[in-house]
Parts: structure tokens; sequence; C-alpha cells
């Protein structure tokens, strides 16, 4: 196989995958597309991002909840949809949720991710959370 320089960096994968359909079609790409192929459902951590909660791949707890650790050391956590607040409501209505902390075990900093969107709880609050009475 031909690999340009540059553009696809082969020790990232196991042998096993370059002859493999699903990852490449009937051989390894030498156009610069192999980030995008693996950048799908089937290599999240390859493209992991923290707006987007569909590439979280580490499940936490017995609820097997979502989390990310971003570049900062940042621990952000899906809501628990399955909880009796106005925030599981949220997600169960089908909005991505999720809860900074300071690190894993560390404390709240004050931020929620919220469908792509960064928000303080009040910002939250004010878009997404109609007042009630």
């Amino acid at each position: 196989m031909d690999y340009s320089p540059g553009l696809f960096n082969p020790p990232i994968l196991h042998p096993a995958f370059l002859h493999c359909p699903r990852v490449f079609g009937t051989s390894a790409p030498n156009d610069g597309q192999a980030g995008e192929i693996l950048a799908d459902p089937y290599y999240p951590s390859v493209a992991q991002t923290l707006k987007d909660m569909s590439t979280w791949t580490e499940l936490i707890g017995h609820a097997q909840l979502r989390s990310f650790v971003d570049d900062d050391g940042h621990f952000w956590l899906e809501q628990n949809a399955a909880k009796k607040t106005k925030w599981a409501k949220l997600a169960r209505d089908g909005h991505d949720v999720a809860w900074e902390f300071a690190g894993r075990g560390g404390s709240y900093t004050g931020r929620i991710l919220i469908d792509v969107e960064l928000y303080t709880p009040s910002e939250a609050t004010k878009k997404f959370l109609k007042r009630e009475g």
C-alpha cells in the first residue's frame, strides 16, 4: 500500500484494519480521507470533541452516563435523564445536557453544556426552562 507522507499516520491503526473494507473500502486512502473515515461512530476516540456528546465513549456508573475529559483536564458528565430534576426533564426531552467539574472527583465549575453550547445555569434556565406559575 502507498501512504503519502503527512496525510495518514499508519501506526495509529492495528495492521488488521488496513485491509478492512469498512475502514478503507478496498485499500487504504492516500488522499487525506483517513481522518474523515476514522471519525465515524466506529472509531469515536479519534475525533472526540467536547461539544459533540455523540463522540463521548467513556461510560460512568450504573446509569452508564457518558463522560469526557477536555484538554484542560475538566471532567464533563452527562445529565442522568432518569432523575427527577428540571435538567433531567430537559435531557428526556431530547437535549444533550452535561455538567463540568474541575476534574474527576472535582467540584462543579458552574458551567453546563446543552446542545453544543456552554452556559451558566442561570443562562440555561432563562433559555430552556419556562417559568412555572
